[in-house]
């Protein structure tokens, strides 16, 4: 299955260019707002059915569909719209120049490239007119650098796959799978003595080092 003649370098670019100029990190107001509705207004111009998926009121997911011949197994391409803040960066954090071959900006690598190269994957697919076994999905997710809020709505929306790509960047290297995350928080209870009487007391700092070790 050939592709190029469906898509261009350029065209990856443009629109990795145009989604890093669009802030959208936590201290962004509107957080990813609008960098969703650029997303999902992209779509729908080029002809690809897409979705806004409410995330918390504010924040929206966008998930774009390619339908198959409904005989095969489902795909999903994730990658996420959040970005950490610029920080101190030395560049202009949301000119998107592109220089020595490389594309510079804040969440040009992680991970709004990737993005829109699974944005301009469906739309070849589309373009190329001829639909494919099972389903192809694209979700374009909202906060991975905190809580993965956005994957978290996804997987409770009902949406299925058979498999799924990630888009994260890994330094050229494949990962087939990942470690589970859990949010915790354990209280420990000491009680006050007096130094002269310390075995009349409870080290609640002693306890909670000892519960890290055998974590």
């Amino acid at each position: 299955m050939t592709f190029e003649k469906y898509y261009s370098q350029d065209e990856v670019v443009n629109l990795t260019q145009d989604l890093v100029r669009i802030p959208s990190h936590k201290d962004v107001p509107t957080r990813e707002k609008e960098v969703a509705e650029y997303i999902y207004r992209y779509c729908r111009e080029n002809g690809l059915e897409a979705e806004m998926q409410n995330v918390d009121g504010v924040r929206k997911n966008v998930n774009i569909y390619l339908k198959g011949q409904g005989r095969g197994k489902t795909i999903l391409f994730n990658g996420h719209t959040d970005t950490v803040p610029p920080y101190q960066m030395i560049i202009d954090p949301y000119k998107a120049e592109v220089k020595d071959g490389y594309l510079w900006g804040r969440g040009s690598n992680d991970m709004k490239g990737a993005v829109a190269c699974m944005i301009t994957a469906a739309l070849a697919l589309k373009r190329r007119g001829e639909k494919l076994p099972g389903d192809v999905i694209v979700s374009a997710v909202v906060g991975e650098e905190e809580k993965s809020e956005g994957t978290e709505m996804l997987v409770m929306s009902g949406i299925k796959a058979d498999g799924a790509i990630v888009g994260e960047p890994s330094n050229y290297e494949y990962a087939i799978g990942h470690r589970g995350l859990e949010w915790l928080e354990i209280k420990f209870y000491g009680k006050a003595a007096h130094g002269g009487v310390p075995d009349e007391g409870l080290n609640a700092i002693s306890m909670a080092s000892k519960f890290i070790e055998e974590v």
